[in-house]
């Protein structure tokens, strides 16, 4: 093996689990000690974001998926929207949601099922309750009609890279929160477990969408990694339905929705009946759920019950 190709190699083997390991580690000691925590909470998920962003241009994929085709405004307004606006907004006021249900169900504001359990644990346990509400809500969007209808912004692109990770309906974004994270705030998961699951999932979910090409090997077993991931973004419906795990991979072996193939590339990306979707303007993007039978079911229906010529 020449040295250019075991640098390679070594490169995309160890590039995903080095930046997990190191991010998260450092997280997890800055908040164990206490040391530069709202520095670190926005530094670290940033940091690996840039290098992803660096290394998507200098080893991709698919040198195409670089290309900005109309496409990246869309993800560029969601990302101030979603991740800049809606993402704090609900980290501020979840903690007063919790007290509110907390005094509906008589149960004292201070509850908590973690009270006695080392913090290393409540990490874990915090991490892997969030990624198991969000496995199920996200799966449930791919075959609940209604839900769709919100999800489907997600899928209306047709490269993979960084930036359309962010591409989330409001709605949908808020009820994952509600549905997937406010439950552990409610049973009392501390705000610096909370931070790690926000930091692991920052640095997870950067190279789920990444545009650089990795070698997972046996981390395709417990991590959601790019090389999943392209499969989930597939416009042939039975493809589109896996893989649906934010950070664990895990949950789709359970529960039958893992695919892997690393022998082919995975199909176009998009969505089924993309013709009459907004697949590039955000603002009618946000308007769909509304405006649901108007923009999809009835002009479908329209070109089904058009003879061919």
């Amino acid at each position: 093996m020449q040295l250019t190709t075991l640098r390679n190699t070594l490169f995309e083997i160890l590039l995903f689990p080095t930046c997990l390991v190191v991010g998260s580690g450092a997280m997890f000691f800055l908040l164990y000690h206490d040391l530069y925590v709202e520095a670190a909470y926005f530094a670290i998920p940033l940091s690996v974001m840039f290098l992803v962003l660096v290394l998507e241009r200098l080893h991709p994929i698919n040198s195409q998926w670089n290309k900005n085709s109309g496409d990246m405004s869309t993800d560029l307004y969601s990302l101030v929207i979603v991740a800049m606006g809606l993402e704090p907004l609900m980290t501020a006021i979840g903690p007063a949601i919790a007290v509110l249900i907390l005094s509906m169900i008589t149960l004292p504001s201070s509850f908590s099922i973690f009270v006695g359990v080392p913090f290393w644990l409540e990490v874990l346990i915090v991490i892997l309750m969030i990624d198991f509400n969000k496995y199920w809500y996200h799966r449930f969007s791919h075959t609940n009609a209604f839900l769709w209808r919100f999800h489907s912004s997600h899928h209306s692109v047709k490269r993979m890279y960084l930036l359309n990770g962010f591409r989330l309906h409001p709605l949908y974004h808020t009820a994952t929160y509600f549905l997937a994270i406010l439950p552990p705030v409610v049973l009392g998961a501390s705000q610096q477990a909370l931070i790690m699951h926000s930091v692991v999932l920052g640095i997870a979910g950067s190279f789920q969408h990444a545009n650089i090409k990795l070698q997972h090997g046996p981390l395709n077993w417990v991590f959601s990694t790019n090389e999943l991931h392209r499969w989930h973004h597939s416009n042939i419906i039975s493809e589109g339905c896996k893989n649906c795990g934010a950070i664990f991979s895990f949950w789709d072996i359970m529960f039958g929705t893992y695919l892997k193939d690393l022998n082919r590339t995975s199909s176009e990306m998009g969505i089924h009946g993309e013709e009459f979707y907004p697949m590039n303007n955000y603002w009618k993007q946000l308007l769909v759920p509304f405006l649901w039978n108007r923009w999809i079911a009835e002009p479908m229906k329209q070109k089904k019950d058009t003879p061919d010529s």
